[in-house]
């Protein structure tokens, strides 16, 4: 990537996703028909109300780009494993118990991923899929230690999986990452079903006991991050959230308040 074509930062969207009626009314009001019968599909109320409120702060923030665009207008394609997309825009999604991340770039392949460690899983289980080098790394460390780095794996691989358009078909044991933070090099080893590649993946440790990164091209490492957020989805509906200063950061300067790296 030249240097002309190298984009300034990028953007990392948090969303309260533990919205009210009338925030998860307004959200399906700018969701497509698809988008509410999938909403529609999930068996739990809340599972419902979080997909759609991410999803309608996620069209609100891309609408809030490019003036004159209605985020009611905006309709995702879709690749082969599900990633949506939308214009030339470069953004990734991922949502998990009460908070949505939103990853926005004007151009390159890129990924993201949030996790809450309390939910329901089985880092031993999932780890045993992990390559050998990650598996002696946690191995060495307490258990509660153990299920952050675990948490920290598993957002990185993802994060990667999700820039390369597979998701996790890329396969767990085919992303080579490290479970210290300061560590963000990764990647994709020989015989993954996408080309060998190096990724720049930042991992954060956010308020809440939620884990997050963002994966980009080694081209991009080093790259600002300026996140906004965590902001309530009638904040982002209205606009408020639109005219608040964002806080830049990247690895090894000062990150909004709770979040470690």
């Amino acid at each position: 990537m030249s240097e002309s074509a190298r984009p300034a930062s990028l953007e990392l969207w948090l969303f309260d996703l533990d919205a009210g009626e009338e925030a998860e009314r307004l959200s399906m009001d700018l969701l497509n028909e698809e988008e509410r019968l999938r909403a529609a599909r999930f068996v739990r109320a809340s599972d419902r109300r979080h997909f759609a409120v991410c999803r309608a702060c996620v069209k609100s923030v891309i609408a809030s780009r490019i003036p004159g665009l209605n985020a009611q207008s905006i309709t995702f394609a879709y690749g082969p494993w599900g990633k949506p997309r939308w214009g030339d825009i470069s953004f990734s999604i991922s949502h998990s118990q009460s908070l949505g991340l939103l990853a926005l770039s004007p151009s390159g392949p890129l990924g993201c991923d949030i996790e809450w460690h309390g939910r329901q899983t089985d880092p031993v289980g999932v780890a045993s899929y992990f390559t050998l080098q990650e598996r002696l790394a946690l191995a060495e460390l307490t258990a509660s230690a153990r299920r952050d780095a675990f948490f920290t794996l598993w957002v990185r691989k993802e994060s990667v999986g999700k820039a390369c358009g597979q998701g996790l078909g890329v396969g767990l044991g085919n992303i080579a990452a490290s479970c210290r933070p300061d560590e963000p090099v990764v990647r994709v080893l020989p015989g993954a079903p996408v080309p060998p590649e190096t990724w720049w993946v930042p991992a954060f440790s956010l308020p809440g006991g939620y884990s997050a990164a963002a994966a980009l091209p080694m081209s991009l490492a080093g790259l600002p991050f300026v996140w906004h957020g965590p902001f309530a989805p009638l904040d982002i509906f209205s606009g408020k959230a639109f005219r608040q200063q964002p806080l830049p950061f990247g690895l090894g300067s000062a990150a909004p308040a709770g979040t470690k790296k």
